[in-house]
C-alpha cells in the first residue's frame, strides 16, 4: 500500500493512490484555504470508515441485515502535544444493542485503522528517499 503526496499551494496538498487523488489542507483558522479536509479529520475518515467496513464484513458472514448503521466520530484535540488525546466512536444501527454488540466485538479485530492506533506502529522518516 502507497500514497504520494505533492505540494500544491500554502498548506494544500494533493495526494494519489493507485486510482484516487484528492486534496488536503488546513482549516481558515489554521492558515489554510479550506480546500480540502485536514489530516486529522482524514484519521477520524479513516477510523469510521475501517470500522464501518468491518462491521458490514462481519455482519454479512454471520448473514444479519443491518438497519440504518451510521457512525460518528470525535477527537480531542490538544493543541499543546499536536495530538488527539482521544477518539469517541459512536456507532449506532436499528437492530437490536446486543446484535450490534456482537458484531462490534469481532469487527473490531478487522478493523486496519484502529487496531494500528491502538497497539501502534513504527513510523520510519528518511529524508531524499524518493
Amino acid at each position: 500500500m502507497e500514497i504520494e503526496l505533492k505540494h500544491v499551494e500554502n498548506f494544500r496538498f494533493k495526494v494519489v493512490s493507485d486510482k484516487f487523488e484528492m486534496s488536503i489542507d488546513q482549516a481558515h483558522e489554521y492558515g489554510g484555504d479550506g480546500t480540502g479536509p485536514m489530516p486529522s479529520e482524514l484519521l477520524l475518515w479513516s477510523i469510521a470508515s475501517c470500522i464501518g467496513q468491518s462491521i458490514v464484513f462481519v455482519a454479512s458472514k454471520k448473514r444479519l441485515e443491518l438497519k440504518n448503521l451510521r457512525i460518528h466520530v470525535e477527537g480531542k484535540k490538544n493543541n499543546e502535544t499536536f495530538r488527539l488525546d482521544s477518539i469517541d466512536v459512536y456507532i449506532h444501527t436499528d437492530n437490536k444493542s446486543n446484535v450490534l454488540d456482537n458484531i462490534l466485538d469481532i469487527a473490531k479485530k478487522y478493523c486496519f485503522v484502529s487496531n494500528t492506533i491502538i497497539n501502534g506502529a513504527q513510523v520510519n522518516y528518511k529524508t531524499n528517499g524518493l
